[in-house]
């Protein structure tokens, strides 16, 4: 094997090594809030921490796909796919926490928060939102090969 092969395959198991410390670090770190908001009955950090975390994992698997490290946008995916995720996977704990402001009606902000807790409960718009949110900032594609 060329010492170029060798370089792909180290990136790829430092990688791998810097999910488990990553996953590591955020299960320690959801730990100690839901510890903390049990203790002081406050849920709005734990509800955020649950949005980050999705978020955080898919900026870190992004990092996989991006070949070239160079400024190219990509508008369709930033427009159509990465900011609707992140404006669904944050809109939970953004209610819960203007719902307590009393910014909205009750009735309508129990309607929100229940369909948005459906919609963001496994954590898939999060990690597609920081997957297709690095994407779309670090395009390997010409204008040319999208249309």
């Amino acid at each position: 094997m060329k010492n170029s092969n060798l370089a792909f395959y180290f990136w790829k198991i430092l990688w791998l090594l810097g999910l488990i410390v990553l996953g590591n670090v955020c299960l320690n770190f959801r730990n100690q809030v839901e510890q903390t908001s049990r203790e002081t009955f406050d849920m709005i950090p734990f509800v955020w921490v649950e949005s980050l975390i999705p978020f955080i994992f898919g900026l870190y698997i992004s990092l996989l796909f991006v070949k070239k490290w160079t400024f190219n946008i990509n508008p369709s995916l930033l427009w159509c796919v990465s900011i609707p995720c992140i404006i669904f996977s944050f809109g939970l704990p953004l209610s819960v926490s203007f719902s307590v402001l009393k910014v909205f009606p009750e009735e309508l902000a129990i309607s929100i928060n229940f369909w948005l807790l459906n919609i963001s409960s496994l954590g898939v718009l999060g990690i597609v939102a920081g997957l297709t949110l690095i994407l779309s900032f670090f395009n390997t594609h010409s204008n040319n090969e999208m249309q």
